[in-house]
């Protein structure tokens, strides 16, 4: 083990940045008064996000499964389902702004 990923490993364990997003929903679930901006849009976001995977899935997912299996193997469908998500991630945000699903 090279000694830039010992000392990068050891800095994440001591860091602890891994506990942000735990803290962070443990913060929002204890604070009622940052519930309403959340829950008035987190439908429409969610609509918009599945709506944007299916989309997605449906249209991509079977040409990237073919050119990943010729590489991949079994393992192409795992790695084709991460590869539409990844690519498909920044949409529902531009889609939301374009939309004005407001953030407050």
């Amino acid at each position: 083990m090279s000694a830039s990923l010992k000392t990068n490993s050891s800095q994440l364990v001591t860091s602890r940045t891994y506990l942000f997003p735990a803290k962070g929903i443990s913060y929002l679930l204890g604070h009622s008064t940052l519930w309403p901006p959340v829950t008035r849009h987190l439908p429409a976001l969610a609509l918009l996000t599945t709506g944007v995977l299916a989309f997605m899935f449906t249209f991509t997912f079977l040409p990237q499964l073919a050119i990943l299996a010729i590489f991949n193997g079994p393992l192409a469908i795992v790695n084709a389902a991460g590869l539409v998500r990844a690519a498909s991630s920044p949409f529902p945000s531009f889609l939301s702004s374009l939309l004005r699903v407001r953030r407050q």
